[in-house]
């Protein structure tokens, strides 16, 4: 059909005082809704458009951007930075679809949820609908230290030698992050030199950025995989200690676990998250 053969556009924003910002949009003549969805960390602004071929595909405008210290995003990544960037990105999804007349969906997968939530916060909330994949509400280093410990414990060989754990280390992180490049100096896109490593690790330590943020009347969708690593290592009982967190944030939510795991790789998983995202964003209401 002529109207869901979409357009792309890209571009650096520069608004006000804030760091210009690189984004990509792809639009269509009579679009059903903009989706807003911000990148995973290490992404680029284009990693959204291929992730969700099918929503575009289904005639529904798609709006992306790389945070700072990102592509052709200025500035260096921080966790304070990657909210900030995702305020300033919406206030311009938001005003393309004003302009357009079509609501604002939010969609957000693993750490994308944190700044996403963060700026649907706004009274009213911008965001018609929130979809959630996998979504992480926090990151605790303490959690992470015990997971990786249990994963050394399951080795053959004990944790002895500096070499050895190098080798434990980037093995769990490669379990963790499968295809995603990464080392000393960079993950994904991301360059040690283009983020503020203190920061971001006192950050992590200190800081609870969705502590307080209610979205208490926008209907939202939230798809979590069965053999998800990334989440267990937070929430061991995902049924009992993962929902009631999310639903605290967001009490309109309607949850759906699929045979999958953290990212996606699964043709099938995809395919059931995929047909469940239309199906949701194309109802009325989402009153669990």
């Amino acid at each position: 059909m002529t109207a869901f053969r979409p357009i792309f556009q890209r571009g650096v924003r520069i608004s006000g005082r804030n760091a210009p910002l690189e984004w990509v949009m792809a639009t269509h003549q009579n679009p059903r809704a903009l989706i807003f969805a911000p990148p995973l960390i290490g992404g680029l602004a284009a990693q959204q458009i291929r992730l969700y071929r099918r929503l575009i595909q289904s005639g529904y405008d798609l709006f992306s951007f790389s945070y700072s210290g990102h592509g052709l995003s200025w500035g260096r990544f921080s966790f304070a930075a990657s909210i900030r960037d995702t305020r300033h990105a919406l206030l311009h999804a938001a005003c393309q679809a004003r302009r357009r007349k079509i609501p604002v969906f939010g969609l957000a997968t693993s750490y994308s949820a944190i700044p996403l939530l963060c700026a649907g916060r706004t009274d009213p909330s911008p965001f018609s609908k929130l979809v959630l994949i996998n979504p992480l509400t926090r990151l605790c280093p303490l959690s992470v230290l015990r997971a990786f410990w249990s994963f050394c414990r399951r080795q053959p060989r004990p944790f002895s030698s500096e070499k050895r754990r190098y080798i434990y280390v980037k093995s769990y992180l490669d379990s963790l992050f499968p295809g995603i490049g990464k080392g000393l100096n960079r993950f994904g896109t991301l360059q040690r030199s283009r983020a503020r490593t203190a920061r971001i690790l006192t950050e992590v330590l200190l800081q609870d950025p969705l502590s307080g943020v209610v979205l208490a009347h926008t209907p939202a969708l939230c798809l979590y995989g069965r053999q998800d690593d990334i989440l267990r290592i937070f929430h061991p009982d995902m049924g009992q200690d993962y929902e009631p967190v999310i639903r605290s944030i967001c009490p309109r939510t309607r949850f759906q676990v699929y045979p999958g795991g953290h990212f996606l790789r699964s043709l099938k998983a995809r395919a059931v998250v995929e047909g469940s995202i239309l199906s949701f964003l194309r109802r009325g209401d989402c009153l669990p």
